[in-house]
């Protein structure tokens, strides 16, 4: 069973990450900066992430999960301050890459320090539970933010930099239990610099089978990531970008449900990869198609179950499959590779849209996702080791 002070720390930590998303666009408008700067700083933000994916994940693995996580925090920290006191846009610019280092050292950090707390057997609940913990963490910042947004457009920032506090505080006095010998710290160094990390990942037939299904998915969901505003935009009109904020927020909870089903057993790991795939992407297909707005949220909440049914699987099944001296650098590789995939899909969605139409950007991102389940089979296949096929049991 988690720990009371590991649960609020991952419920604090993603409501920290999702206060200021339902307003952050509209609050630099606000100060006078246009689109481009605007999609300048989030490159800026994922490039810093891309770059230090790695690099973070070994620190977190050599020299301690936690310290990974309060200086991810005091990190957060720093931008949030910064973001609400500067005019400046370079100042701003170094504040995201600071963000985006600060999400890095957080990415395979927090799963390993939890995972790593329990037996091997615990390991899927342990998964489910942080996911439903972050789930919750962030509904209730996203709700927060928007209402704080409101007020004052600097509140949820403000409330942001509040909970980065809290997070180092929750960090500080969190245990770390199994503390590392020196050659599981050899073991790490090695883990970056030998590619131990990533021959792991591709060596084993289940763990590639995984990472494929994981870029295929992605590759398709960045398509539709990308163009669900605008997408919504065409079908509704203009006026609905108000209500963007509360969409999030459905799409949050629909999340959370999918959480709640895995834990209550009612699909394996086989069923629930297969039915996100499928649910995630032939939903897609179908809104490409409709023009009934209420349909249209409804195929999209569609969307979301399916996509919240594959994430808490593929980490469960990659923590088990992962040594756990160097469980934060292979968490840190795998999303790295997988990121690869998704700036594809960004790219792609853009040629697309531009070069033929929105509905036609939507619907090869869903025959993407939907294209998954054909490595499934691969992710399941035999292995000399032994490899969890269940879903996890019912969680805390």
């Amino acid at each position: 069973m988690m720990r009371w002070r590991m649960c609020l720390l991952v419920g604090v930590l993603a409501a920290c990450r999702a206060m200021p998303v339902t307003s952050d666009v509209t609050y630099f408008i606000s100060n006078g900066l246009d689109f481009k700067q605007i999609t300048l700083l989030n490159i800026i933000f994922t490039a810093a992430g891309m770059l230090l994916e790695v690099p973070t994940g070994w620190l977190a693995d050599r020299y301690g999960r936690k310290n990974a996580i309060i200086t991810s925090s005091i990190l957060r920290a720093i931008t949030y301050g910064g973001i609400v006191s500067t005019g400046s846009y370079p100042i701003l610019c170094t504040l995201y890459f600071l963000f985006g280092a600060g999400a890095a050292y957080e990415s395979g950090a927090l799963n390993a320090w939890a995972v790593d707390e329990y037996e091997a057997s615990e390991r899927a609940k342990t998964i489910l539970a942080v996911s439903r913990w972050s789930l919750g963490g962030t509904l209730a910042g996203a709700l927060t933010g928007a209402v704080l947004a409101v007020e004052r457009p600097t509140l949820p920032w403000m409330a942001g930099l509040a909970l980065a506090v809290a997070g180092v505080v929750l960090a500080y006095g969190a245990p770390e239990s199994r503390s590392k010998s020196s050659s599981e710290r050899r073991g790490a160094l090695s883990a970056l610099f030998a590619a131990d990390a990533p021959r792991q990942i591709l060596r084993s037939r289940p763990l590639f089978g995984l990472l494929l299904f994981t870029m295929i998915s992605q590759l398709g969901l960045a398509c539709i990531i990308r163009l669900w505003q605008p997408a919504f935009t065409q079908l509704a009109g203009h006026g609905i970008e108000k209500y963007f904020g509360v969409l999030y927020v459905g799409f949050m909870a629909v999340k959370f449900a999918a959480n709640r089903l895995l834990e209550a057993e009612v699909l394996n790991a086989r069923q629930a990869l297969v039915w996100g795939a499928v649910l995630s992407g032939l939903s897609i297909i179908v809104f490409a198609g409709n023009e009934l707005i209420v349909f249209g949220i409804f195929l999209y909440l569609l969307h979301i179950l399916g996509d919240g049914m594959k994430d808490p699987v593929i980490l469960a099944l990659l923590h088990n499959r992962i040594d756990t001296s160097i469980r934060a650098t292979c968490e840190s590789w795998f999303v790295a590779i997988v990121r690869v995939a998704e700036l594809a899909g960004f790219a792609l969605a853009g040629f697309i849209a531009d070069a033929t139409t929105l509905n036609t950007a939507l619907v090869f991102g869903g025959i993407l996702s939907t294209a998954a389940v054909a490595v499934v089979p691969l992710v399941f296949r035999e292995d000399p080791a032994t490899f969890v096929r269940s879903a996890p049991t019912k969680a805390l």
